[in-house]
C-alpha cells in the first residue's frame, strides 16, 4: 500500500472514531501543493503515521479566544494546535499541543471543524497526493499558566479575533 493509500485510509479511521465520539460531523475538503521537498517532509510523516493536525478554539469566561502566532514569519494567528502524534488519540494530541503552545491546560467540549486535506507536489502533479486530517475542537482552559510556548512568537486573548486568523493549524 502506497503512502497516498495509507495515509487516506488512516484519516477515514480517525474520522469514524469521530463520528463514534462526537456524532455526525461536517466535514470540508480541500487540496494544496507544496514545493518537493516540503511534499517529501509530508510523505515522510504521514508514513510515520501523522496524518492529523488538531487544535483548540479556546474560549475563556469573558468570552475571549486563544489565538497564537507561528514563528514561521507568517505573521498569523491560529488556534493553538499542531501536529498529533501517531500514538496519540485527536483530544490528547490537541490538549498537548494547547499545553506545549500557551502553557495551558484545557478540556475538550466538542468538535468545531473537520477538514481533510489532499496535499501535492506543486512541480510534479503525477504524484500521488497524501491526506491530512485537521481538526479543531472547542475548549476551555483548565490550568497552567499562559506563556509564549514552543514554535510561537505570540500568545493574545482576543475579545474580536483579527480577519487575519488562519485556517490552517501551526505545525
Amino acid at each position: 500500500m502506497t503512502v497516498s493509500e495509507r495515509s487516506r485510509e488512516q484519516v477515514g479511521e480517525l474520522l469514524s472514531t469521530l463520528s463514534t465520539q462526537y456524532g455526525s460531523v461536517s466535514v470540508d475538503q480541500t487540496t494544496t501543493a507544496l514545493p518537493p521537498a516540503a511534499y517529501e517532509r509530508a510523505c515522510e510523516q504521514f508514513a510515520a503515521g501523522r496524518v492529523a493536525c488538531a487544535g483548540v478554539r479556546l474560549e475563556d469566561a469573558e468570552e475571549r479566544v486563544l489565538l497564537v502566532k507561528d514563528e514561521e514569519g507568517t505573521n498569523r494567528w491560529a488556534e493553538p494546535g499542531g501536529t498529533v502524534n501517531a500514538d496519540e488519540t485527536l483530544e490528547a494530541g490537541a490538549k498537548r499541543l494547547v499545553k506545549r503552545t500557551t502553557g495551558l491546560d484545557c478540556n475538550i467540549d466538542e468538535v468545531t471543524r473537520v477538514s481533510i486535506v489532499g496535499i501535492g507536489d506543486e512541480r510534479n502533479v503525477e504524484r500521488p497526493p497524501v491526506y491530512q486530517l485537521q481538526i479543531i475542537f472547542s475548549g476551555v482552559p483548565a490550568g497552567g499558566e499562559l506563556c509564549e510556548g514552543d514554535g510561537v512568537t505570540a500568545v493574545e486573548w482576543w475579545k474580536n479575533p483579527p480577519a487575519t486568523v488562519s485556517d490552517a493549524l501551526p505545525a
